[in-house]
C-alpha cells in the first residue's frame, strides 16, 4: 500500500513540475567563436559567445560552466571566466561574451574535449540552454609541466608580470634547463637557465614593458623548457588579449610679439587605436579676420574648428597666427598719402569757394549771399594770364557789389551765369581774394 502511495505522489510531483515550468520556444540564439581552442595542460583557451535575445520582452542571462566539467567534479577545467558573467538584453539585442577557460595541469593531453556552458534566463521562466565550447589539449612532453600565473588580458602602457611554475615529474636532477618565454609581441622574449632537483616545483618571474602603442589583438604566449641537449621536456601555450587604449597627449604653446600673437595646438595619439579628434579654438569674428591657420580651420559660432583622425603614434600640429600689423601699415599709408596730398596741394594753385548768407526776407523768400573766391599760387614760379571762372545758377542774379576786383566778363546763359576774371600774374605764394554778392 505504501509503495502505491509513493508512486502516486511521485506522479503528482512530476505533473506539478511540468505544469509549473512548461517548456518554451527558443528564447535566444547563440554563435560560438573559438579564438584559441588549443592549449596545453594548465593552459588557457579563449572563446566568444554571441547571444541574441529572440523574445519580445527584455531578458537577463547568467553564464556558468556545467559543474560536472569543473573542479571539484572534473579533472578538465580549473577556472572559467565570463566577461560579463550576466547580461541584460532588449528584444532583438545582441551582445558578445568573452569566455576564458583555464585547464587543470593534470588534464589528459592529446585529446579533444567539449565544455558545456549553461545559459540561464533570470527574468522569464525558461529552461536553461547548453552551449558547447571545444577545447584541444596539445601533447607536450611529460617530464616538466608548466603553469603560468598571470592575467589573460592586458591594458597597454603598463609593466606585465608572469609567474612561470615548473614541476619536475621525474626523480632525477635536471641541470642546465633553459626556459624560453616568448609571445608574438615586439621585444617580448626572454630566456633563463636553471637547475631542478628531482620532483621539484619552482617558479620564475618574467617581467616585460608593454608599450601603450601595442596593437589591440590576441597574441600567442609560449613557454618551452629544454634540457641541456636542447630537447623539449615541457611546453605551454596560451593567448594574451590586448585591449584598445585611447591616450591623447595635448600640448598648447602661446607666444606674443609686436601686434602679433601665435598659438600652437598639438595632439599626439599615444594609444594603440585610431582616434577621431575635434579641436575648438574660441575667437571673435574681428580677430579671425586677421588670423591665419595651418591647417585651415572652419569658423563657426565664434570659434575655429578642426576635425581629424589620429592613427597610433601620429600627431597633428595646428598653428594659429594673428597679426594686427596690417592695421598699422594701413594707418601709416593713410598718413603718408594725406601728407603727400597736403604737400602737393600746398605747392600747387588752389582755389577755395565760401558762401555766406547776409540777409533773408521771409515774405519774398529772397536771400542775399556773399561769395568769396580764395586763389593762391603755391608753386615756386610766377603764373601769368590766369583766368578765374565761377558758375552760378541762372535763377540767381549777381549784384553790382564786387569788392576790389570786378569780373571782366559776365555771361548769361539759359542754365547758368558765368563770371570771368582775368588776372595778369600771380607771384609765388601770392593770394587773391575775389568777393561778389548774389540774390
Amino acid at each position: 500500500m505504501r509503495s502505491k502511495n509513493f508512486i502516486v505522489t511521485l506522479i503528482l510531483i512530476i505533473f506539478f513540475l511540468n505544469s509549473s515550468f512548461p517548456a518554451s520556444a527558443d528564447y535566444a540564439t547563440f554563435q560560438v567563436a573559438s579564438l584559441a581552442r588549443e592549449t596545453t595542460q594548465g593552459g588557457i583557451t579563449y572563446h566568444q559567445i554571441k547571444l541574441t535575445n529572440t523574445q519580445e520582452v527584455r531578458e537577463a542571462y547568467r553564464f556558468n560552466v556545467d559543474p560536472a566539467h569543473i573542479i571539484p567534479f572534473s579533472t578538465l577545467i580549473q577556472k572559467a571566466e565570463f566577461h560579463p558573467s550576466q547580461v541584460k538584453l532588449d528584444p532583438g539585442e545582441t551582445k558578445t561574451i568573452d569566455v576564458i577557460l583555464t585547464l587543470l595541469p593534470t588534464v589528459e593531453y592529446g585529446k579533444s574535449y567539449t565544455v558545456p556552458v549553461i545559459v540561464t534566463p533570470l527574468v522569464n521562466t525558461h529552461d536553461p540552454k547548453e552551449v558547447l565550447l571545444p577545447v584541444d589539449v596539445l601533447n607536450p612532453e611529460e617530464i616538466v609541466t608548466i603553469t603560468v600565473d598571470s592575467s589573460s588580458a592586458f591594458i597597454p602602457g603598463n609593466i606585465v608580470t608572469f609567474d612561470v611554475t615548473l614541476n619536475n615529474h621525474v626523480r632525477k636532477t635536471l641541470n642546465d634547463v633553459t626556459i624560453d618565454f616568448s609571445a608574438t609581441l615586439p621585444a617580448f622574449s626572454e630566456e633563463k637557465m636553471i637547475s631542478m632537483k628531482d620532483q621539484e616545483t619552482t617558479t620564475r618571474t618574467f617581467t616585460f614593458d608593454l608599450p601603450v602603442t601595442t596593437k589591440p589583438d590576441s597574441y600567442t604566449l609560449t613557454v618551452i623548457v629544454k634540457d641541456s641537449n636542447g630537447g623539449t621536456i615541457g611546453a605551454y601555450k596560451s593567448y594574451l588579449r590586448i585591449y584598445p587604449v585611447t591616450s591623447i597627449d595635448e600640448h598648447k604653446e602661446n607666444s606674443v610679439g609686436f601686434l602679433t600673437s601665435s598659438v600652437v595646438l598639438a595632439k599626439e595619439n599615444k594609444g594603440n587605436t585610431r582616434s577621431l579628434q575635434k579641436v575648438e579654438y574660441q575667437i571673435s569674428r574681428f580677430k579671425n579676420f586677421f588670423t591665419t591657420t595651418t591647417p585651415e580651420g572652419t569658423f563657426m559660432d565664434g570659434k575655429l574648428v578642426w576635425e581629424f583622425t589620429l592613427d597610433p603614434g601620429m600627431n597633428e600640429v595646428i598653428d594659429i597666427s594673428t597679426s594686427y600689423r596690417s592695421i598699422l601699415y594701413g594707418v601709416i599709408l593713410i598718413i603718408f598719402v594725406t601728407a603727400f596730398l597736403l604737400l602737393y596741394v600746398d605747392r600747387s594753385v588752389t582755389m577755395k569757394k565760401r558762401i555766406f548768407m547776409l540777409s533773408a526776407d521771409s515774405d519774398t523768400r529772397v536771400s542775399e549771399l556773399k561769395i568769396l573766391l580764395h586763389v593762391r599760387n603755391g608753386t615756386k614760379k610766377v603764373l601769368s594770364n590766369i583766368r578765374i571762372i565761377d558758375l552760378i545758377p541762372h535763377v540767381i542774379k549777381p549784384t553790382q557789389e564786387y569788392g576790389t576786383l570786378k569780373p571782366n566778363t559776365v555771361q548769361h546763359g539759359s542754365q547758368s551765369t558765368r563770371l570771368i576774371w582775368d588776372v595778369e600774374q600771380l607771384s609765388p605764394q601770392e593770394e587773391r581774394i575775389i568777393m561778389y554778392k548774389i540774390k
